[in-house]
């Protein structure tokens, strides 16, 4: 069997998150979806958060530029929604 890159993994995962929510009402919106939106317009609560990414301890060089962290999020929030 081949192996799965783990950016695809990943987003197989998440596009199965509303198999762990089977409770949930039907008219709502799915759980996938909701966070499909959210990576699609990432926002951090206070906006200074963006500046200090690169005195993040331990925090990889790719996840510095906030320009990195919008396109990858939006780039897994697309794939989500093609996995549906």
């Amino acid at each position: 069997m081949r192996e799965l890159p783990d950016d695809l993994l990943r987003v197989l995962e998440l596009s199965d998150l509303d198999r762990y929510y089977d409770d949930r009402d039907r008219d709502e919106e799915s759980v996938a979806s909701a966070v499909a939106a959210h990576l699609a317009r990432p926002s951090p609560r206070d906006q200074r958060t963006i500046a200090e990414l690169p005195r993040y301890k331990r925090l990889a060089e790719r996840w510095q530029d906030w320009g990195a962290v919008v396109s990858s999020s939006q780039a897994l929030a697309a794939a989500m929604l093609e996995a549906e």
